[in-house]
């Protein structure tokens, strides 16, 4: 039983603590801080992450740039990790929603407003902060 199940356990009743661990996946804790001039390949959460120039920038329906979510560099993740995850043992995972709606992608079922991306190579020449801050200045 994982911890937080374990603390879990006094509060709920004994069927949906089964259910939780019935439905429980893999997961690694992680801890957020601030940082600057971070490579564009590094993790983080929010702000301006990679992305190939020659690779047109997710939009939304209307057009509007996606904003990024969280990337994670999968090389940057603790020993085992990946595998333990099911993920690649290195490259990228970046995560876009839509900022221009109210659901801040939780519509992505529908086909609006998120997108996973895999970068198997991040070797490819990136699209600069630059232009990547301009694409938002032009929809403000």
């Amino acid at each position: 039983m994982s911890d937080i199940l374990a603390l879990l356990q006094p509060h709920l009743p004994a069927d949906v603590l089964a259910q939780a661990c019935a439905t429980a996946r893999p997961s690694i804790p992680y801890r957020l801080s601030v940082a600057a001039n971070l490579p564009l390949t590094a993790s983080r959460v929010g702000g301006i992450g990679y992305w190939p120039q020659a690779q047109p920038y997710p939009v939304n329906p209307e057009g509007l740039p996606l904003a990024l979510l969280a990337q994670f560099n999968l090389g940057e993740l603790p020993v085992g990790a990946a595998q333990v995850l099911a993920l690649p043992a290195s490259s990228l995972l970046a995560f876009y929603i839509d900022p221009h709606s109210d659901y801040y992608g939780m519509d992505a079922l529908r086909g609006n407003g998120a997108v996973c991306v895999y970068f198997a190579d991040t070797r490819t020449p990136p699209l600069s902060r630059a232009a990547q801050r301009a694409l938002f200045a032009a929809d403000a």
